[in-house]
C-alpha cells in the first residue's frame, strides 16, 4: 500500500486539499488582536486604493468636460471648475492615505 501523505510532527498531511487549508489558517490561529486589527485597516486600506482611480476618473471627466464646454460658450465657467478640481484633489490625498494604509499594515 502507498502512502500518499507525508508524515510531520503534528501527523499526516493528506493531498485533499482539506487539511492543507487548515494549515494555512492555522497561521491566523497565532494573531493577537493587534494583529487582526492591522491586516484588517490593511485589506480596507488596500480596497480603497484599488477604488480611487476610478473614482478620481469620474470627477476628473467632469473637468475635462466643463473645459470643453468653455471652450464654445462665451463665459468660462470657472466655479464649476474649482469645484471638480477641489474633489479630485481630496481623493488623491485619499488616495495617498489609503494606499499607506495598504502598504503599511
Amino acid at each position: 500500500m502507498v502512502d500518499t501523505g507525508v508524515e510531520t510532527n503534528e501527523g499526516t498531511i493528506e493531498d485533499d486539499g482539506f487539511s492543507l487549508a487548515r494549515s494555512i489558517l492555522s497561521i491566523f490561529s497565532q494573531a493577537v488582536l493587534l494583529d487582526n486589527c492591522l491586516m484588517e485597516i490593511g485589506c480596507v486600506g488596500a480596497i480603497a486604493n484599488g477604488h480611487s482611480f476610478p473614482i478620481t476618473m469620474f470627477f476628473f471627466h467632469s473637468v475635462v468636460n466643463d473645459v470643453g464646454s468653455s471652450m464654445t460658450s462665451d463665459s468660462p465657467p470657472n466655479g464649476h471648475i474649482s469645484h471638480a478640481l477641489n474633489i479630485v484633489l481630496f481623493l488623491a490625498a485619499g488616495s495617498f492615505v489609503a494606499c499607506f494604509l495598504g502598504k503599511l499594515c
